[in-house]
């Protein structure tokens, strides 16, 4: 048996035990008292906003104790996931550079090293050649792929450090009057890689209901397109590198 006694801070009449990525939005339960979702456990309480003490205990076995001490007693099932680690592309202020689960190198590093070498490999050739075709090619090619980098690198840092759902979304996510408290219901927000950017789902304040909010097109164009116009580039420019390379070794024959 192990016990712990921290002291948590409840806000409209209820606080949260939660894994970090856990959506309190669907906590459901027939008690009065405590409601639970995956990895997540929510307590009402009488207190409507403050300090409240906490004692947790860890049984070996089922709770013996007796329920008709206590003015209120309840009990619930929660259930408890793995965590599952996201790819975090994102630079943040607090942490600058790029945070990466085991499972998503490949995003992260592997893909854009195999982009570079890929470009370095095209620049020494258009050297070698001067071909003007296989050059601009090659040009379009670093332009299309340095803006899109860029583009999602900013939209990433942007998002982290000024926006956030609350921020971007104040009418359903956002903070309400009169004094500008927190909205009372939580919302997570997520990578989306179509449409490009983060959306947003939770309880929404002005509606009382689970809404989810995908991010506008505008970064999917400006970064996908770059990076199309930087993949067309690159095979008009092997195309070309082949013709050339054909050409001269039959003049030389």
């Amino acid at each position: 048996m192990a016990y712990l006694s921290p002291e948590v801070e409840a806000d409209y009449h209820q606080f949260f035990l939660a894994a970090s990525d856990a959506d309190t939005s669907w906590a459901q339960s027939d008690d009065e008292m405590v409601a639970t979702s995956p990895n997540a456990v929510v307590i009402r309480t009488g207190i409507t906003t403050g300090p409240v003490a906490v004692a947790l205990a860890q049984l070996r076995a089922e709770p013996t104790g007796h329920a008709d001490q206590w003015e209120t007693a309840g009990r619930a099932v929660v259930e408890v996931l793995r965590a599952k680690e996201r790819c975090q592309t994102g630079v943040s202020a607090g942490a600058p550079g790029i945070v990466a689960g085991a499972d998503c190198w490949h995003a992260v590093i592997v893909v854009p090293l195999i982009v570079l070498v890929a470009l370095l490999v095209m620049s020494v050739t258009s050297f070698r050649l001067r071909d003007a075709t296989v050059s601009n090619c090659t040009a379009a090619a670093w332009i299309g792929t340095v803006v899109g980098a860029l583009a999602l690198t900013l939209s990433s840092y942007r998002w982290n450090n000024q926006l956030g759902c609350r921020e971007a979304f104040p009418r359903h996510f956002g903070y309400r009057g009169p004094n500008w408290e927190m909205a009372p219901y939580p919302v997570q927000d997520e990578r989306s890689w179509w449409p490009l950017g983060f959306s947003c789902r939770g309880v929404s304040v002005y509606t009382r209901e689970f809404v989810s909010i995908e991010p506008g097109w505008n970064l999917t164009v400006l970064v996908y397109g770059c990076f199309g116009c930087a993949v067309v580039a690159a095979f008009i420019a092997a195309r070309r590198v082949s013709v050339v390379v054909r050409r001269r070794r039959s003049a030389s024959q």
